[in-house]
C-alpha cells in the first residue's frame, strides 16, 4: 500500500512540475515575443522532419552564413535522459516526445530570438507548435520527409561515408524502416498542408531540395501569419 501511494505522489509531483513549467513558458513567451510586430528581419529558423533527409547539414549552412547559433533536438534529447520520467529523452516515442519538446521549444526560440537569433533543427520541431511560433514571432520554417523509399534506398546506399548509420544496416532492415519513414512521411506532409507550413520530399536529389529550402527560408519575410 505505502508502495502504491508513493507512486501516486511521484506522478503527481511529475504532472503538477509540468503543469506549472508549461504555464510559466506561456507567460514566459508573450512577453519575449510582446512587441515585435516591428521586427523586419527572420531571427528563428526551424528545420524539422524524418532523419536522412538532409536537415543538420542545411542548418549548418545557414549558421555559417548567418552567423546565428543552431541547436539540434537530437543533442538537446540527451539531457533528458537523466530525468527517468521525461518523455523527451532519447529512445521515446517520436511523437510523444515531440508533444513533450514543445514548451521547451517555445522557451528556447523566445528567449533567443530578441537578440542574435536561433536555428533549431531535427525530429522534435513539430507543426503545430511551429506554427504557433509563426503566429507571434519572426521566424521561417520548412520540413523535410521520405516519400518514395526506393529512390531513399538508392539514394543512402550510394552513401560512402563508413560512418553513417544507414550503412551499417542490412537490406531488409533498411527497406523496412524506410517504409515507416515513408507513413511518418506522409502524416507530416498533410500536418504542413493543414497548417500552411512548407514541406519538402528529400527522398532523392538532397542537394536540389535544400537549395531550395534555403531559398525558401531566406526569402521568406517574417511574418505573425502562418508560412505560405
Amino acid at each position: 500500500m505505502l508502495s502504491v501511494q508513493w507512486i501516486l505522489v511521484q506522478k503527481y509531483h511529475v504532472v503538477t512540475a509540468d503543469l506549472f513549467r508549461c504555464i510559466f513558458t506561456e507567460i514566459f513567451c508573450y512577453t519575449a515575443f510582446h512587441h515585435m510586430e516591428n521586427l523586419h528581419e527572420t531571427r528563428g529558423y526551424l528545420i524539422g522532419g524524418l532523419p536522412r533527409t538532409g536537415k543538420t547539414t542545411l542548418a549548418a549552412r545557414i549558421s555559417r552564413e548567418r552567423d546565428i547559433e543552431y541547436v539540434r533536438t537530437d543533442t538537446m534529447r540527451t539531457m533528458f535522459r537523466a530525468d527517468p520520467h521525461s518523455s523527451v529523452a532519447l529512445g521515446s516515442d517520436v511523437k510523444i516526445a515531440a508533444k513533450a519538446f514543445r514548451p521547451y521549444l517555445w522557451a528556447l526560440v523566445a528567449g533567443t530570438i530578441r537578440d542574435n537569433g536561433i536555428i533549431v533543427e531535427g525530429e522534435l520541431v513539430d507543426p503545430k507548435m511551429t506554427s504557433r511560433l509563426h503566429d507571434y514571432g519572426p521566424v521561417a520554417s520548412c520540413f523535410f520527409g521520405l516519400n518514395d523509399a526506393q529512390a531513399a534506398y538508392h539514394r543512402l546506399r550510394a552513401i560512402s561515408d563508413p560512418t553513417d548509420w544507414t550503412a551499417r544496416m542490412d537490406h531488409d532492415d533498411l527497406t523496412h524502416l524506410l517504409g515507416k519513414y515513408v507513413q511518418r512521411s506522409k502524416r507530416l506532409e498533410e500536418a504542413c498542408g493543414r497548417l500552411g507550413l512548407t514541406y519538402f520530399d528529400a527522398s532523392e536529389d538532397v542537394g536540389r531540395v535544400q537549395q531550395q529550402a534555403y531559398d525558401h527560408l531566406l526569402t521568406t519575410p517574417p511574418t505573425r501569419e502562418t508560412a505560405a
